[in-house]
């Protein structure tokens, strides 16, 4: 009778329990980011790893692929998909700590913010630091990526039609770094205490608190090392060599860029900047006017006019019931008054219910104007992204509006106040 082990242990296998993962579009500090923190005496970092991304992206389908061929057997020993991408990621993490010298290791590749869901979930222990930086100069980047590539080296690329998209096609550069950053931003939102978001020129303007932050973050005692690494290879770290500049030191790239390319950043990308916190919402408008500026045009953008317009009729779809009455601030724009299914009213309006042609005179009179327009029928107050101002301006017309009724929708386009009495309120 085999007296022999069941299993036999040839090697102790070692893993991380706490990787970090560097996401972030391409060409945003990835790099100076993970070779700085490569300099951290508790943390390993070596180079993009690249196959991570072919491994989990588009929902994990290699693995699925993998998983459904072995589901009779996944099935009956229980595995569920979750479990199964956990263990191959287990086999992954041992693989860089083997390499790691058992160092707390740091992983950057650009693609994987677009898996950054289901990395998280296989490796439930890891932290992520997106590092974010304005989407104008990384398109700029991307734009100019070649440029700092030797002739042998993209005849290399070229042959194994290995050229990044992004780095020949304007729109394509907009489209990477905005579904980068969304990936990123959405991951950080759902998991805010496994993902930091760093602004790239805000850690170039102060290295000390922005490592400060990072340390705290991941749980690393403070070092120089790495703050004063990224200080010496903040621009161009992906190509050791290259002359370091501030962003400062260059031309802003919007100034250069012609009026198309600005239509094109502005419709790919203009509201990740809004989202990112990268501009204001002030800053978008002018960015929004400037792209579609002609000469003697003034006024809103006619993309950020159109995009506002459809905007609020899905929203208007959504949260008012059919047959209610809305009152748009309209400026008379008939546009903005076109709801399916809803009635759209000018606010304010006269007795014909035409547009006044005037703004109220103060506070007093808009609150009076409402409160007519209320007890005629209306149920609802869109206040669009032109009209914005109204709220500051007529300051005790807004503190009715918040005090009396529910707010039931905010975000950069538009405010849809419910006129109903605010629960606890009397009617």
């Amino acid at each position: 009778m085999s007296t022999a082990p069941a299993s036999i242990v040839h090697n102790q296998v070692r893993v991380c329990p706490d990787p970090i993962f560097i996401i972030g579009a391409f060409r945003s500090g990835t790099s100076a980011l993970a070779r700085s923190l490569g300099e951290h005496s508790d943390l390993w970092y070596s180079s993009e790893t690249n196959f991570l991304p072919g491994l989990f992206h588009d929902n994990a389908s290699r693995l699925n692929e993998i998983y459904s061929q072995g589901a009779h057997w996944m099935r009956e020993g229980g595995l569920t998909r979750k479990d199964f991408y956990h263990y191959v990621a287990l086999g992954i993490n041992a693989l860089f700590t083997s390499r790691s010298g058992e160092k707390r290791w740091v992983e950057k590749t650009p693609r994987n913010s677009l898996i950054a869901g289901v990395l998280g979930d296989a490796l439930p222990g890891a932290y992520f630091i997106h590092i974010v930086r304005d989407g104008r100069r990384v398109v700029h980047s991307m734009c100019h990526f070649l440029d700092a590539v030797s002739e042998e080296t993209r005849a290399e690329w070229e042959a194994a039609a290995s050229v990044p998209k992004w780095s020949q096609d304007f729109r394509a550069a907009c489209q990477t770094w905005r579904d980068h950053v969304e990936a990123a931003l959405d991951f950080s939102i759902h998991h805010p205490n496994r993902c930091l978001t760093v602004r790239y020129e805000e850690l170039i303007a102060d290295p000390e608190a922005g490592f400060r932050t990072i340390f705290q973050f991941v749980h690393v005692p403070h070092q120089r090392g790495p703050i004063d690494f990224f200080r010496s290879r903040r621009i161009q770290s992906s190509f050791p060599g290259t002359a370091i500049a501030t962003p400062e030191d260059r031309p802003d790239p919007w100034q250069e860029w012609t009026l198309s390319q600005k239509r094109v950043f502005m419709e790919e990308a203009g509201q990740t900047m809004l989202e990112a916190g990268l501009v204001s919402e002030a800053e978008l408008q002018r960015l929004e006017e400037d792209a579609e500026r002609q000469p003697g045009s003034s006024g809103m953008g006619l993309l950020r006019y159109q995009r506002t317009q459809e905007h609020i009729q899905d929203i208007v779809g959504q949260l008012v019931p059919e047959g209610d009455s809305v009152l748009v601030v309209s400026r008379g724009d008939e546009n903005l008054l076109q709801f399916e299914g809803r009635t759209g009213w000018h606010f304010p309006q006269d007795e014909d219910g035409v547009y006044a042609g005037y703004h109220p005179a103060h506070t007093e009179q808009a609150i009076g104007m409402l409160e007519d327009l209320r007890l005629k029928g209306a149920g609802y107050l869109l206040v669009p992204l032109s009209a914005f101002w109204w709220l500051d301006f007529y300051a005790g017309f807004r503190n009715t509006l918040e005090t009396n009724y529910v707010q039931a929708w905010r975000d950069s386009y538009c405010v849809l106040y419910a006129l109903h009495p605010h629960p606890g309120k009397p009617t």
